[in-house]
């Protein structure tokens, strides 16, 4: 289970291309705090849903800019 923690921390981190300092701000939490989860200590239920929303964010984020460059070259 703490390797499954940290693996999802890690990922998460990785895919919005931040650094901890930077995840942790957006999230609210402290450096430290993330590199904890990093190292596997459980997650607050309420800190997993909202690394959960910033991906989902940065992902819809995305995919807008992308239709948005489509219309304009069409």
């Amino acid at each position: 289970m703490r390797r499954r923690t940290a693996q999802f921390v890690r990922l998460a981190r990785a895919k919005l291309k931040m650094t901890q300092a930077e995840f942790a701000k957006r999230l609210g939490l402290e450096r430290r705090s993330i590199l904890r989860y990093e190292k596997g200590e459980p997650l607050p239920p309420t800190v997993y849903f909202a690394i959960k929303f910033l991906v989902a964010r940065d992902r819809l984020n995305k995919q807008r800019a992308k239709e948005r460059i489509n219309k304009r070259a069409n």
